[in-house]
This record gives C-alpha cells, sequence and structure tokens, in this order.
C-alpha cells in the first residue's frame, strides 16, 4: 500500500513527522508531494520520502498512490490533477459545501444544537434589529464577511472585524449595507461566545475514521480570537490551546459545567458523525466541528461542520489516520468505483 499526502512545504516541515513516523511503523509506504509535482503524461509523482538510513527526507518519483490525503488550494490549476488522481487514487478530500444541506440535517435530527438561520433580507433585519443579530455569508471563508448588528436606543451599531460603524436609521443601514448583503448571506440570532475576558472564541472537536472504519474523537481545541472581534478568526491574530482544554473549560465555566460539556461533547463526535455520513455517497474520513457555548444560557450549539479540517497532528490522530488507510485499502475497488460514480462530493 501506498499512501500519498499533499503538502506544499518542500522538503517537509517538522508538522507532517508524526504522521510519516505512524505510517512508516506500520508498513506504508508513505510520501508527502505537491499538486505541482504531478506528472500526468507519465503517471508519476516527485515525492519526499523518509530515508531512516539517513534520517531525513529524501525526494525521488515515484507511481501513482493508492490513497491521497491531506489539503489542497483549490485554484483552477489544481482542478485537472486532482480529476486525475481521482481516476485512480482513493481521495481522502471531501467538502461539505452545501451548507444548507448541513443545517437541514442538523435541524432534522440535532435541533438542539441549531442556530435559527433565515436567508438575508432586509425586512428580516427590520424584524429582528430588537436584538443583536450576525450577518454572514452562505459559504464561510475563514472567518471572512462576518457582521454584528445591534440597536441602541438612538442608533444602529454595525460591527465588523474589530471596527464599529454607527448609523442614525434603519434607512442609513439600508443606503450603506444592502447592496452587500442582499445576495448569498444568511442572519442568525447572536448569540455570546466569548470568553470571560469578552474574547470571541469556539471549539474545534475533530473525529476521524480509524481502525475497521469506525469514528474517533481525536483532538478538542478551543480557538481564542481578539478582544473585541466578532469571531475567532484564527488567521486575523487569535490563538489556539492545543492541549488542557478540559482546564480551560472549567477555568470559564466551573467543574459541574465543564463536566456536562465534555459529556456533549461526546455526544456529538460519537453520534452526529454517523448521521452526517448517511446522507452522503462518499465516505467520509473526518469532520471537525466547530462548537459555540452561550454565554448567558451555556447552551451548546454547532456553529459549522468542516469535512476537510485542518489540525496540528497529534500522536492519537496520526496512529488513527494509518489506521483508516488500512481500511481503505482493503476496500480499494468499491471506494473508487462510489468515487467516480455520478453524484460524488469530489470538486
Amino acid at each position: 500500500m501506498k499512501v500519498g499526502y499533499i503538502s506544499s512545504t518542500s522538503p517537509p516541515g517538522s508538522g507532517r513527522e508524526l504522521l510519516t513516523s505512524a505510517a512508516f511503523f506500520r508498513g506504508i509506504e508513505f510520501f508527502l508531494f505537491d499538486l505541482k509535482d504531478v506528472d500526468i503524461e507519465t503517471k508519476t509523482i516527485r515525492g519526499w520520502f523518509w530515508d531512516s538510513s539517513e534520517c531525513r527526507f529524501i525526494c525521488r518519483s515515484t507511481s501513482y498512490p493508492d490513497i491521497v490525503d491531506g489539503r489542497y488550494n483549490r485554484k483552477k490549476a489544481a482542478g485537472p490533477i486532482i480529476k486525475e488522481l481521482r481516476k485512480y487514487c482513493l481521495m481522502t478530500m471531501v467538502r461539505l459545501n452545501d451548507k444548507k444541506k448541513i443545517n437541514a440535517i442538523l435541524d432534522t435530527h440535532f435541533p438542539q444544537y441549531t442556530i435559527s438561520t433565515q436567508p438575508y433580507t432586509f425586512s428580516r433585519v427590520k424584524k429582528l434589529i430588537q436584538q443583536p443579530i450576525i450577518i454572514k455569508p452562505k459559504y464561510l471563508n475563514k472567518g471572512r464577511g462576518i457582521y454584528k448588528v445591534s440597536r441602541t436606543d438612538e442608533n444602529i451599531l454595525v460591527h465588523h472585524k474589530h471596527t464599529i460603524t454607527t448609523l442614525n436609521t434603519i434607512d442609513e443601514f439600508k443606503q450603506n449595507y444592502d447592496h452587500m448583503f442582499s445576495k448569498g448571506h444568511i442572519i442568525q440570532p447572536f448569540m455570546d461566545f466569548t470568553t470571560k475576558s469578552h474574547c470571541p472564541y469556539d471549539i474545534r472537536v475533530n473525529v476521524c475514521r480509524g481502525k475497521d472504519g469506525k469514528w474517533v474523537h481525536t483532538g478538542t481545541f478551543p480557538r481564542i480570537g481578539n478582544s473585541g472581534g466578532v469571531i475567532s478568526n484564527i488567521a486575523a491574530g487569535g490563538y489556539i490551546i492545543w492541549s488542557g482544554y478540559k482546564y480551560f473549560l472549567e477555568s470559564e465555566y466551573g467543574k459541574r459545567m465543564r463536566n456536562k460539556i465534555l459529556d456533549e461533547i461526546t455526544f456529538i463526535s460519537t453520534t452526529v458523525p454517523e448521521i452526517i455520513q448517511s446522507k452522503y455517497k462518499n465516505t467520509l474520513m473526518r469532520l471537525g466541528f466547530d462548537l459555540g457555548i452561550d454565554r448567558a444560557s451555556g447552551a451548546i450549539k454547532i456553529i459549522e461542520i468542516n469535512g476537510n479540517p485542518n489540525a496540528r497532528p497529534a500522536h492519537s490522530a496520526a496512529a488513527t489516520k494509518v489506521e483508516y488507510y488500512k481500511y481503505l485499502y482493503s476496500n480499494f475497488d468499491k471506494l473508487l468505483a462510489v468515487q467516480n460514480s455520478e453524484g460524488s462530493l469530489w470538486l
């Protein structure tokens, strides 16, 4: 069995060493590569392989792998290469772009975790503005384009990133913002997903298929945004608590509430993935749940579900992935046929 992992770093950095080691010690031929190093004509790839005798990565040419994992930038140039690889390799990168479908699944099976969502219209803003609301794109892009809108006794406040714009009337809001939101935006009630120190945050819960294709909880990471921001946007200067999330929860909510939250996280990570999978043709390898905890009520909400989450590979996650590679390989022909059938989630 051969596994190729898409990585834009050449030579690979230390971030992939755990996964490389886990594959190596389980007898899997494993290499890292960039999509630009795929030669469609010769059906070969120049990849980076771990050389145990020299204790370093070396670059050499190889045939297509059985399985392709990793993440890639969805540029137009990547499309033809991904389309080529999916003919011959099992691809683990499934993108759940249909947020409407995901929300419908959650509304049906897990309504307690959903946030009320409506398409944007100015009339809805006028109706809902008595309480703070969030306006954001249907398809999120690293937290961009999210606005909080609220009313005071005298003004309308529009909060975007770290800037607050004060408007005198709701008609002024329409004049300045309606053209921005009229296509492809949604409205949700604002929920106070903040820490004691008023920093926005969410909790990323990662799950991955492992041995025999069973779901395994591989990590929980609070992600803290900057004070005064609307969301916990790591790209805008926030940070991730990679370990000690139980201590973080206890310091924020107390031991009793922490235990309740941990029970909810266990339920979500063990129950929701199977329901999501049952609604899709492709086999999902991993999921990332972005959870918010309302400061006032303690209610846990699923903000978003990511089909190809990015996270630092902990040892347990690396070992789990490798077990799943073996499971995929044992079902190679069947899964490849599904992957290339009509209605696939690829591209």
